[in-house]
Protein backbone atom coordinates (compact mmCIF):
# COMPACT_ATOMS: atom_id res chain seq x y z
CA UNK A 1 0.00 0.00 0.00
CA UNK A 2 1.33 3.44 -0.93
CA UNK A 3 1.97 6.04 1.77
CA UNK A 4 0.39 9.39 0.85
CA UNK A 5 1.12 11.20 4.14
CA UNK A 6 2.53 14.67 3.50
CA UNK A 7 1.96 14.51 -0.25
CA UNK A 8 -0.18 16.99 -2.20
CA UNK A 9 -3.43 16.37 -4.07
CA UNK A 10 -5.07 18.95 -6.35
CA UNK A 11 -8.78 18.27 -6.74
CA UNK A 12 -11.23 20.13 -8.95
CA UNK A 13 -14.94 20.18 -8.24
CA UNK A 14 -13.80 19.80 -4.64
CA UNK A 15 -16.54 21.74 -2.87
CA UNK A 16 -19.23 19.09 -3.21
CA UNK A 17 -20.14 15.62 -4.42
CA UNK A 18 -17.45 13.26 -5.68
CA UNK A 19 -14.80 15.97 -5.56
CA UNK A 20 -15.46 16.66 -1.89
CA UNK A 21 -15.50 12.94 -1.10
CA UNK A 22 -12.14 12.54 -2.84
CA UNK A 23 -10.80 15.52 -0.88
CA UNK A 24 -11.97 13.96 2.38
CA UNK A 25 -10.26 10.68 1.47
CA UNK A 26 -7.00 12.46 0.63
CA UNK A 27 -7.08 14.27 3.98
CA UNK A 28 -7.77 10.96 5.74
CA UNK A 29 -4.67 9.58 4.02
CA UNK A 30 -2.62 12.46 5.46
CA UNK A 31 -2.34 14.53 2.29
CA UNK A 32 -2.28 18.30 1.89
CA UNK A 33 -5.06 19.29 -0.51
CA UNK A 34 -5.74 22.02 -3.02
CA UNK A 35 -9.49 22.38 -3.46
CA UNK A 36 -10.55 24.02 -6.72
CA UNK A 37 -14.15 24.86 -7.50
CA UNK A 38 -16.15 27.47 -9.39
CA UNK A 39 -18.61 28.03 -6.51
CA UNK A 40 -16.77 30.39 -4.16
CA UNK A 41 -19.13 30.36 -1.15
CA UNK A 42 -19.54 26.58 -1.20
CA UNK A 43 -15.79 26.12 -1.65
CA UNK A 44 -14.87 28.43 1.24
CA UNK A 45 -17.35 26.66 3.55
CA UNK A 46 -16.15 23.17 2.57
CA UNK A 47 -12.48 24.17 2.90
CA UNK A 48 -13.06 25.63 6.38
CA UNK A 49 -14.93 22.52 7.50
CA UNK A 50 -12.21 20.21 6.21
CA UNK A 51 -9.35 22.35 7.55
CA UNK A 52 -10.90 21.96 11.01
CA UNK A 53 -10.38 18.19 10.74
CA UNK A 54 -6.65 18.19 9.92
CA UNK A 55 -3.29 19.79 10.62
CA UNK A 56 -2.41 19.41 6.94
CA UNK A 57 -2.83 22.33 4.58
CA UNK A 58 -6.12 22.88 2.78
CA UNK A 59 -5.84 25.49 0.02
CA UNK A 60 -9.11 26.61 -1.65
CA UNK A 61 -8.83 28.17 -5.13
CA UNK A 62 -11.83 29.58 -6.98
CA UNK A 63 -11.51 28.58 -10.63
CA UNK A 64 -13.48 27.55 -13.70
CA UNK A 65 -11.32 24.64 -14.82
CA UNK A 66 -13.24 24.35 -18.09
CA UNK A 67 -10.99 27.23 -19.15
CA UNK A 68 -7.36 26.27 -19.79
CA UNK A 69 -5.99 29.46 -18.21
CA UNK A 70 -7.95 28.79 -15.01
CA UNK A 71 -6.73 25.19 -14.87
CA UNK A 72 -3.17 26.42 -15.29
CA UNK A 73 -3.81 28.94 -12.47
CA UNK A 74 -4.82 26.10 -10.16
CA UNK A 75 -1.75 24.09 -11.08
CA UNK A 76 0.58 27.06 -10.67
CA UNK A 77 -0.87 28.15 -7.30
CA UNK A 78 -0.66 24.58 -6.04
CA UNK A 79 3.01 24.30 -6.96
CA UNK A 80 3.85 27.79 -5.68
CA UNK A 81 2.12 27.27 -2.33
CA UNK A 82 2.65 23.58 -1.57
CA UNK A 83 5.40 22.45 -3.92
CA UNK A 84 5.12 19.65 -6.45
CA UNK A 85 1.87 17.74 -6.33
CA UNK A 86 1.45 13.98 -6.27
CA UNK A 87 -1.97 13.77 -7.89
CA UNK A 88 -4.15 16.18 -9.88
CA UNK A 89 -7.72 14.94 -10.23
CA UNK A 90 -10.36 16.61 -12.33
CA UNK A 91 -13.81 15.88 -13.61
CA UNK A 92 -12.95 17.47 -16.96
CA UNK A 93 -10.83 15.09 -19.01
CA UNK A 94 -10.80 17.36 -22.06
CA UNK A 95 -9.57 20.35 -20.09
CA UNK A 96 -6.76 18.33 -18.56
CA UNK A 97 -5.77 16.76 -21.86
CA UNK A 98 -5.41 20.24 -23.37
CA UNK A 99 -2.34 21.04 -21.25
CA UNK A 100 0.80 20.11 -23.22
CA UNK A 101 3.27 17.89 -21.41
CA UNK A 102 0.80 16.24 -19.04
CA UNK A 103 0.18 12.54 -18.74
CA UNK A 104 -3.47 11.61 -18.64
CA UNK A 105 -4.57 8.41 -16.94
CA UNK A 106 -8.17 7.27 -16.64
CA UNK A 107 -9.18 5.91 -13.28
CA UNK A 108 -12.22 3.68 -13.12
CA UNK A 109 -15.15 4.49 -15.35
CA UNK A 110 -16.72 7.76 -16.38
CA UNK A 111 -14.73 10.95 -16.80
CA UNK A 112 -12.58 11.07 -13.67
CA UNK A 113 -8.95 11.50 -14.68
CA UNK A 114 -5.70 11.95 -12.84
CA UNK A 115 -2.38 13.50 -13.70
CA UNK A 116 0.21 12.09 -11.36
CA UNK A 117 3.81 12.93 -10.70
CA UNK A 118 3.86 16.52 -12.01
Amino acid sequence: MQDFAGKVAVITGAASGIGKALTEKCIAEGMHVVMADIEEAVLEKAAAELQATTNNQVLPIVANVAMEAELRKVRDEAVETLGAYTCFSTMLVLAVAAIPGTQLRRTGTGCLASICGA
